[in-house]
């Protein structure tokens, strides 16, 4: 396994945003966590990145203890995360984003630059690399947020709505390229674009009132009766 939790708990004051999670993702996986919206994917993968702080339970990764592990250090262990609202330098250009974090990940060394012409033709941006971060269409800073995770060279991915903002041709290139950093990365996905979900996921989590109420395959939780009831009120 690569990552694994037991017993994850986070609560807010009196609210169980998280409740006794078991997680486990296997190497080389691409997994899709889905549930409606406040279900507390965003809750359980800030958990895993290091951006929360877990009120119980316990996370490791790698064969090491992370749970109290700052998130700085788990990005220095090989986990990326990339926010469900677009996290980039604004006012530095998209080389130099991308530079940034690859420096960061990588230290500065002979091969950043090649690191960075590689992960902006990955993902589609290396026309727009002079350009300041501010001044690109929403959809294109996700996919800078994407090549800056992919200059960590990390173990495992973390993925929170990727695809939203991005038009149907740019998805549909985004799935090409998940496909292609999944040939050496771990992907974990939240996604609500269910087609994308289908299309890449082999296993899917699903995720409701803080509790992963589900596991399988897509087909599996297209056709199980407690996600069908969490999705749509049944």
């Amino acid at each position: 396994m690569l990552i694994t939790t037991k017993g994850l708990s986070k609560t807010f004051g009196g609210l169980a945003a998280v409740t006794d999670v078991n997680f486990s993702l296997n190497k080389g996986e691409l997994r899709a966590l889905i549930g409606p919206n406040g279900a507390g994917k965003t809750t359980l993968v800030s958990l895993l990145s290091g951006r929360l702080s877990p009120s119980s339970g316990s996370i490791t990764f790698d064969g090491k203890d992370v749970t109290k592990m700052p998130a700085w250090k788990r990005v220095r262990m090989g986990i990326a995360y990339t926010f469900q609202i677009t996290s980039v330098f604004p006012q530095l250009t998209v080389y130099e984003n991308v530079a940034t974090a690859a420096c960061y990940g990588q230290g500065i060394n002979l091969t950043t630059d090649t690191l960075v012409t590689e992960c902006l033709v990955n993902v589609g941006i290396e026309d727009r690399s002079s350009i300041k971060a501010a001044e690109l269409s929403y959809g294109h800073q996700r996919l800078l947020e994407v090549a800056m995770g992919c200059s960590l060279k990390p173990k495992l991915m973390i993925l929170d709505e990727p695809t939203q903002g991005l038009a149907d041709s740019e998805i549909e290139n985004f799935c090409e390229l998940l496909v292609q950093i999944n040939k050496d990365t771990t992907i974990l996905l939240i996604e609500h674009n269910m087609s994308v979900v289908m299309q890449l996921a082999r296993k899917i989590s699903v995720l409701d009132h803080g509790r992963i109420i589900a596991e399988g395959t897509p087909n599996e939780i297209s056709n199980n009766s407690l996600v069908q009831t969490a999705y749509l009120g049944n």
